[in-house]
């Protein structure tokens, strides 16, 4: 099983989720491989379930919490695009139509 994390932005029922999907690692590497268990520090952190294995996000440690009561800290680094990209939401059964 793997895990995904969102950082919901407004209240309950609004849609307004962001999908973490990878992370450029720039400290803690030596933790993070041996969470997943490589070498290899270019998919160390790609995609969604990469991701919270190297973080070490479950959802019993982290469901529903807020960001303020959390151990996860999400930063900006300097010198990096501001830019959101926004995407429409594809559900699980329509991957499985073919």
């Amino acid at each position: 099983m793997h895990w995904c994390a969102n950082l919901v932005c407004q209240a309950e029922g609004a849609g307004s989720a962001v999908l973490l999907r990878a992370i450029e690692p720039l400290k803690g590497v030596g933790v993070m491989r041996a969470r997943r268990r490589t070498e290899g520090l270019e998919l160390l952190c790609a995609g969604p379930g990469r991701l919270c294995q190297a973080l070490g996000i479950t959802r019993p440690g982290l469901d529903g919490r807020m960001m303020e009561a959390s151990p996860v800290v999400v930063l900006a680094r300097d010198g990096v695009s501001r830019r959101a990209v926004s995407t429409k939401s594809v559900a699980a059964r329509e991957h499985s139509r073919g």
